[in-house]
């Protein structure tokens, strides 16, 4: 295992989201447009329904497609992602305009997190991609993608669980969509749902402290961010699948969008979390590389 694995074209832009029609052409600019992450325009070039496909991964060779289209009569983007042969269809997930709002997207070649920023609330979060795989996992494996929103459908007012708010996707919605060696389903639960881990064990002696965490300017420790889930639904145990690319989690409440630097990379954290006690003691900070 390396440290942190970094994806081709890693770029951070934030585009204009007052209509559907802005937030499919920001999926297109930011993915397959000049400066963007990379990837290769299947179809829709220009459209209100364009199709992309992801770099290929290296030493993986993994890659996956998604599509962002405007519905026509709806409040939301759609967001779709599959397989190269689409043979494997996610769940639709949800991103609603507003008056003079923003999208930022943070991707590269093979991975994308899309949000609003300031807004936590539900149909304003995409995220998805394929992971790094190590090299061990690289003969043995040959298809993985992942995805979910914070909603489950274009009227959702309810924020569910995401990567937006939390480190585990659990509430047993239908926002959230994984494929594993020909095997996809929607839907998360406590024991398979999404999750992040800390593989460098951000845990000391127990969960309800933080001694030891700490440096002495009062940063955390950051940790390179594994990605997990069940191969099937109702499996007992969300499975380590790979890790999350130019990702690092951290213990210790920090604000949605705060920025900062280490390993000579600029980074966002996209996540906010409001678990209340304990908060500090857990993953509770997402910091992706944006350039």
């Amino acid at each position: 295992m390396g440290w942190f694995q970094f994806q081709p074209n890693q770029m951070d832009r934030t585009y204009p989201a007052t209509t559907k029609q802005e937030i499919v052409t920001a999926f297109e600019s930011a993915l397959s447009g000049v400066g963007g992450a990379g990837w290769t325009v299947i179809s829709g070039v220009g459209s209100a329904d364009v199709k992309m496909q992801s770099q290929l991964g290296a030493p993986s060779g993994l890659q996956c497609r998604v599509r962002a289209r405007d519905p026509g009569v709806s409040a939301t983007t759609r967001i779709t992602f599959m397989n190269t042969g689409e043979s494997k269809v996610s769940t639709e997930l949800f991103l609603l305009p507003g008056l003079a709002q923003s999208i930022r997207i943070v991707a590269g070649g093979h991975q994308l997190f899309a949000f609003f920023p300031g807004d936590l609330s539900a149909r304003k979060f995409v995220c998805g991609g394929v992971p790094y795989l190590d090299p061990w996992q690289v003969p043995l494996y040959n298809e993985a993608v992942w995805c979910h929103g914070n909603a489950e459908s274009d009227s959702d007012v309810t924020r569910r669980n995401s990567f937006r708010t939390g480190p585990a996707v659990v509430d047993n919605a239908q926002n959230v969509w994984q494929l594993w060696m020909g095997v996809a389903y929607t839907g998360s639960g406590v024991a398979y749902g999404q999750r992040l881990i800390a593989p460098m064990g951000l845990m000391t002696q127990n969960p309800d402290n933080h001694y030891g965490r700490y440096f002495a300017d009062g940063s955390a420790f950051k940790s390179p961010a594994q990605i997990a889930w069940g191969a099937v639904s109702g499996d007992t145990d969300s499975q380590i699948r790979g890790w999350l690319w130019g990702a690092a989690v951290i213990a210790k409440l920090i604000s949605a969008e705060h920025m900062t630097d280490f390993e000579g990379r600029r980074w966002v954290n996209v996540m906010q979390w409001d678990a209340g006690v304990g908060a500090n003691t857990r993953i509770s900070g997402l910091y992706l590389a944006v350039n």
